[in-house]
């Protein structure tokens, strides 16, 4: 189980999805099983369809619940993951 911050990798592109979990390995599961079933959000269905299965890759981990959000908020700047990437507001 690792507290933190990550990122969803698609083959074939440099445009990526930014996350925050309790626990990343389950919510990377969940992520998956969404996808298969055709029921995420626009932006990351498309890319699902279109790249495939997304690789997973941790950012930061062991961090306190309590800086979620701001890393979080950190590293979709840093990614451009909202304009350039698979996230969503």
């Amino acid at each position: 189980m690792t507290i933190g911050i990550y990122r969803l990798i698609f083959n074939n592109t440099d445009k990526c999805y930014i996350g925050q979990s309790v626990d990343i390995e389950r919510r990377y599961l969940a992520h998956i099983n969404t996808l298969r079933k055709g029921c995420a959000s626009y932006k990351l269905q498309k890319a699902y369809e279109q790249f495939g299965q997304p690789v997973l890759d941790i950012l930061l981990d062991n961090l306190c619940i309590n800086e979620l959000d701001e890393n979080e908020e950190s590293a979709i700047e840093l990614f451009n993951s909202v304009e350039n990437g698979f996230n969503t507001l």
